[in-house]
Protein backbone atom coordinates (compact mmCIF):
# COMPACT_ATOMS: atom_id res chain seq x y z
CA UNK A 1 0.00 0.00 0.00
CA UNK A 2 3.07 2.38 0.43
CA UNK A 3 4.05 1.33 -2.43
CA UNK A 4 1.02 2.52 -4.25
CA UNK A 5 1.08 5.79 -2.59
CA UNK A 6 4.68 6.50 -3.22
CA UNK A 7 3.82 5.89 -7.22
CA UNK A 8 0.67 8.29 -6.91
CA UNK A 9 2.74 10.91 -5.34
CA UNK A 10 5.25 10.82 -7.94
CA UNK A 11 2.67 10.61 -11.46
CA UNK A 12 0.27 13.47 -9.14
CA UNK A 13 2.58 15.91 -7.65
CA UNK A 14 0.43 17.84 -5.12
CA UNK A 15 -0.10 20.91 -6.87
CA UNK A 16 -1.15 19.16 -10.02
CA UNK A 17 -4.38 17.11 -8.77
CA UNK A 18 -6.59 20.04 -8.52
CA UNK A 19 -5.68 21.49 -11.89
CA UNK A 20 -6.33 17.96 -13.19
CA UNK A 21 -10.03 17.61 -11.50
CA UNK A 22 -10.69 21.34 -13.14
CA UNK A 23 -9.77 20.41 -16.49
CA UNK A 24 -11.65 17.57 -16.11
CA UNK A 25 -14.58 18.70 -14.82
CA UNK A 26 -14.66 21.70 -17.26
CA UNK A 27 -14.08 19.36 -20.18
CA UNK A 28 -17.50 17.35 -18.71
CA UNK A 29 -19.05 20.44 -18.70
CA UNK A 30 -18.26 21.64 -22.00
CA UNK A 31 -19.41 18.36 -23.69
CA UNK A 32 -22.57 17.49 -21.95
CA UNK A 33 -23.84 20.50 -20.66
CA UNK A 34 -23.91 21.85 -24.28
CA UNK A 35 -25.32 18.82 -25.44
CA UNK A 36 -28.22 18.80 -23.37
CA UNK A 37 -28.89 22.50 -23.50
CA UNK A 38 -29.02 22.72 -27.27
CA UNK A 39 -30.47 19.35 -28.30
CA UNK A 40 -33.91 19.93 -29.40
CA UNK A 41 -32.56 23.48 -30.68
CA UNK A 42 -32.12 23.82 -34.89
CA UNK A 43 -29.00 22.47 -35.92
CA UNK A 44 -26.60 24.14 -38.66
CA UNK A 45 -24.70 21.86 -41.20
CA UNK A 46 -21.45 23.63 -42.22
CA UNK A 47 -20.41 20.35 -44.95
CA UNK A 48 -18.32 21.93 -47.85
CA UNK A 49 -18.32 20.17 -51.23
CA UNK A 50 -14.24 19.83 -50.00
CA UNK A 51 -15.73 17.69 -47.36
CA UNK A 52 -17.37 15.26 -49.44
CA UNK A 53 -14.72 15.12 -51.43
CA UNK A 54 -12.48 13.55 -48.69
CA UNK A 55 -13.07 9.98 -48.46
CA UNK A 56 -14.45 7.97 -45.85
CA UNK A 57 -11.60 5.91 -44.11
CA UNK A 58 -12.78 3.74 -41.02
CA UNK A 59 -8.92 2.96 -40.00
CA UNK A 60 -8.55 6.19 -39.09
CA UNK A 61 -10.91 5.78 -35.87
CA UNK A 62 -8.02 4.19 -34.45
CA UNK A 63 -5.96 7.62 -34.41
CA UNK A 64 -9.11 8.79 -33.31
CA UNK A 65 -10.02 6.81 -30.40
CA UNK A 66 -5.96 6.44 -29.47
CA UNK A 67 -6.22 10.37 -28.59
CA UNK A 68 -7.84 9.87 -25.23
CA UNK A 69 -5.26 7.98 -24.35
CA UNK A 70 -2.21 10.28 -25.40
CA UNK A 71 -4.27 13.32 -23.53
CA UNK A 72 -3.79 11.02 -20.27
CA UNK A 73 -0.33 10.89 -20.73
CA UNK A 74 0.10 14.12 -22.01
CA UNK A 75 -1.84 15.88 -19.06
CA UNK A 76 0.11 13.98 -16.36
CA UNK A 77 3.63 15.13 -18.46
CA UNK A 78 2.25 18.92 -18.43
CA UNK A 79 1.32 18.57 -15.23
CA UNK A 80 4.07 16.90 -13.58
CA UNK A 81 6.92 19.39 -15.41
CA UNK A 82 6.67 22.14 -12.46
CA UNK A 83 3.67 24.70 -11.01
CA UNK A 84 4.37 27.09 -13.31
CA UNK A 85 3.71 24.97 -16.44
CA UNK A 86 0.91 23.35 -14.89
CA UNK A 87 -0.83 26.43 -13.71
CA UNK A 88 0.06 28.42 -17.14
CA UNK A 89 -1.65 25.51 -19.50
CA UNK A 90 -4.31 23.72 -17.60
CA UNK A 91 -6.03 27.58 -17.35
CA UNK A 92 -5.64 28.01 -21.16
CA UNK A 93 -6.89 24.84 -21.72
CA UNK A 94 -9.85 25.96 -19.13
CA UNK A 95 -10.78 29.32 -21.04
CA UNK A 96 -10.25 27.31 -24.59
CA UNK A 97 -13.16 24.83 -23.66
CA UNK A 98 -15.56 27.70 -21.73
CA UNK A 99 -14.74 29.52 -25.41
CA UNK A 100 -15.95 25.64 -26.94
CA UNK A 101 -19.09 26.08 -25.34
CA UNK A 102 -20.11 29.37 -25.96
CA UNK A 103 -19.57 28.14 -29.48
CA UNK A 104 -20.98 24.57 -29.04
CA UNK A 105 -24.28 26.87 -27.53
CA UNK A 106 -24.07 29.41 -30.07
CA UNK A 107 -23.37 27.65 -33.73
CA UNK A 108 -25.22 24.02 -32.69
CA UNK A 109 -23.38 22.35 -36.11
CA UNK A 110 -23.94 18.77 -37.15
CA UNK A 111 -23.14 17.03 -40.09
CA UNK A 112 -24.68 13.80 -41.80
CA UNK A 113 -22.48 10.59 -41.63
CA UNK A 114 -22.33 7.72 -43.49
CA UNK A 115 -23.59 4.11 -43.17
CA UNK A 116 -21.11 1.77 -42.19
CA UNK A 117 -21.74 -1.27 -43.06
CA UNK A 118 -18.68 -3.75 -43.09
CA UNK A 119 -17.50 -6.37 -40.78
CA UNK A 120 -13.84 -5.16 -39.94
CA UNK A 121 -13.00 -4.43 -36.42
CA UNK A 122 -12.18 -0.24 -37.31
CA UNK A 123 -15.74 -0.80 -38.82
CA UNK A 124 -17.38 -1.93 -35.67
CA UNK A 125 -15.30 0.63 -33.66
CA UNK A 126 -16.64 3.54 -36.21
CA UNK A 127 -19.95 2.19 -35.16
CA UNK A 128 -19.59 2.10 -31.56
CA UNK A 129 -18.37 5.80 -31.66
CA UNK A 130 -20.88 6.93 -33.83
CA UNK A 131 -23.77 5.64 -31.54
CA UNK A 132 -22.27 7.19 -28.15
CA UNK A 133 -22.47 10.18 -30.49
CA UNK A 134 -25.64 10.33 -31.83
CA UNK A 135 -26.29 12.38 -33.10
CA UNK A 136 -23.05 14.66 -33.94
CA UNK A 137 -22.45 17.58 -31.74
CA UNK A 138 -20.06 19.76 -30.17
CA UNK A 139 -18.55 20.00 -33.96
CA UNK A 140 -17.29 23.55 -33.81
CA UNK A 141 -14.37 23.86 -33.02
CA UNK A 142 -12.92 20.13 -32.47
CA UNK A 143 -12.31 19.52 -29.32
CA UNK A 144 -10.20 16.61 -30.46
CA UNK A 145 -7.81 18.96 -32.04
CA UNK A 146 -8.12 21.34 -29.53
CA UNK A 147 -7.10 18.66 -26.40
CA UNK A 148 -4.40 16.99 -28.92
CA UNK A 149 -2.82 20.47 -29.83
CA UNK A 150 -2.67 21.52 -25.96
CA UNK A 151 -0.60 18.33 -25.69
CA UNK A 152 1.90 19.39 -27.99
CA UNK A 153 1.81 23.00 -26.46
CA UNK A 154 2.41 21.98 -23.29
CA UNK A 155 4.80 19.47 -24.36
CA UNK A 156 7.17 22.20 -25.96
CA UNK A 157 6.79 24.39 -22.32
CA UNK A 158 8.46 21.05 -20.97
CA UNK A 159 12.14 20.52 -20.19
CA UNK A 160 12.01 17.19 -18.42
CA UNK A 161 10.59 15.27 -21.29
CA UNK A 162 12.68 14.19 -24.32
CA UNK A 163 12.37 15.60 -27.75
CA UNK A 164 10.93 13.02 -28.90
CA UNK A 165 8.31 13.36 -27.36
CA UNK A 166 8.00 16.52 -28.20
CA UNK A 167 8.24 15.58 -32.08
CA UNK A 168 5.86 12.44 -30.94
CA UNK A 169 3.06 15.19 -29.66
CA UNK A 170 3.44 17.41 -32.62
CA UNK A 171 2.96 14.27 -35.47
CA UNK A 172 0.13 12.84 -33.52
CA UNK A 173 -1.69 15.81 -33.44
CA UNK A 174 -1.55 16.51 -36.89
CA UNK A 175 -2.61 12.91 -37.37
CA UNK A 176 -5.97 13.61 -35.14
CA UNK A 177 -6.67 16.65 -37.17
CA UNK A 178 -6.59 13.90 -40.06
CA UNK A 179 -8.81 11.40 -38.15
CA UNK A 180 -11.48 13.68 -37.17
CA UNK A 181 -12.36 14.27 -41.03
CA UNK A 182 -11.52 10.98 -42.74
CA UNK A 183 -13.98 8.92 -39.77
CA UNK A 184 -16.62 11.73 -40.68
CA UNK A 185 -17.00 13.24 -36.93
CA UNK A 186 -15.72 16.51 -38.03
CA UNK A 187 -15.75 19.01 -41.26
CA UNK A 188 -13.01 20.71 -42.45
CA UNK A 189 -13.89 24.38 -40.66
CA UNK A 190 -14.35 22.63 -36.91
CA UNK A 191 -10.10 21.62 -37.74
CA UNK A 192 -8.52 24.99 -37.80
CA UNK A 193 -10.88 26.25 -35.13
CA UNK A 194 -10.41 23.89 -32.26
CA UNK A 195 -6.64 25.22 -32.97
CA UNK A 196 -7.00 28.75 -32.79
CA UNK A 197 -9.33 28.74 -29.86
CA UNK A 198 -6.73 26.50 -27.77
CA UNK A 199 -4.29 29.47 -28.95
CA UNK A 200 -6.71 32.17 -27.95
CA UNK A 201 -6.70 30.16 -24.54
CA UNK A 202 -3.27 30.22 -23.98
CA UNK A 203 -2.98 33.99 -24.84
CA UNK A 204 -6.27 34.88 -23.12
CA UNK A 205 -4.50 32.76 -19.84
CA UNK A 206 -0.79 34.64 -19.90
CA UNK A 207 -2.18 38.21 -20.68
CA UNK A 208 -4.71 38.04 -17.39
CA UNK A 209 -2.21 35.69 -15.70
CA UNK A 210 -4.59 33.28 -15.21
CA UNK A 211 -2.61 30.35 -13.44
CA UNK A 212 -2.12 32.65 -10.73
CA UNK A 213 -6.13 31.36 -10.13
CA UNK A 214 -5.05 27.70 -9.73
CA UNK A 215 -1.76 28.76 -7.71
CA UNK A 216 -3.84 30.66 -5.21
CA UNK A 217 -6.47 28.11 -4.88
CA UNK A 218 -3.95 25.67 -4.28
CA UNK A 219 -2.25 27.54 -1.71
CA UNK A 220 -5.58 27.88 -0.08
CA UNK A 221 -6.77 24.43 -0.12
CA UNK A 222 -3.97 22.99 1.38
CA UNK A 223 -3.59 25.29 4.01
CA UNK A 224 -6.97 24.58 5.30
Amino acid sequence: MENLKTLYRRIFPTYSRWPLLFVLAVNMLVYYASQLISCHLPKLNWTTPLDDAIPFFPPAIIVYVLAFVIWVVGYIIIARESPEVCYDIFSGAMLAKLICLVFCLAARCTMVQPAVTGSSFTDWLTRFIYAADNPPANLFPSIHCLASWFCFRGALRCRKVPLWWKCFSFIFAMMVFASTVLVKQHVIVDVPAGLIVAEVGLFIARKCKAGRLLERFNAWRYEN
